[in-house]
């Protein structure tokens, strides 16, 4: 985990020299997929503090329980960041604050997300229209 933080701060220190946004994919994720608040909060202190008056906004996609508990918490500490804290329930929600077109969704979140709108659609008998996502632009 040492070797991706520093590799993720010299790399963002290139992308992220004014404003900017951060998304947490937080789709399907269980204690053996999802790094843990002790990682992030690694990353965190690894910025300086440029990079947390420049944040915009962090959204959160799909949130767990576990995440919006913790994040509860986190709002105290650390207001900079988690204060900017927005919960996004799906893939629409997100592309009303960042398009498409610049931002590359993992496949499997677009088919977690395309699988709860039918669920959500089933017990009016409406049907989710079938979305692509292309024209993405690189991502970290």
């Amino acid at each position: 985990p040492e070797r991706f933080v520093l590799y993720f701060v010299k790399e963002f220190e290139n992308l992220c020299s004014g404003t900017y946004s951060v998304v947490l994919f937080d789709t399907d994720t269980s204690q053996s997929n999802w790094p843990g608040f002790s990682f992030i909060r690694q990353v965190h202190n690894a910025l300086g503090d440029n990079h947390r008056q420049n944040l915009k906004a962090f959204y959160v996609l799909h949130a767990s329980f576990r995440l919006r508990s913790a994040a509860f918490f986190m709002q105290v500490s650390e207001p900079s960041v988690w204060g900017k804290l927005q919960y996004l329930e799906s893939l629409d929600d997100l592309y009303t604050v960042i398009p498409r077109k610049n931002i590359r969704v993992p496949e499997h979140v677009v088919q977690l997300d395309e699988g709860s709108k039918v669920e959500e659609t089933a017990d009016t008998g409406a049907t989710a229209a079938p979305r692509t996502v292309k024209d993405n632009e690189a991502f970290l």
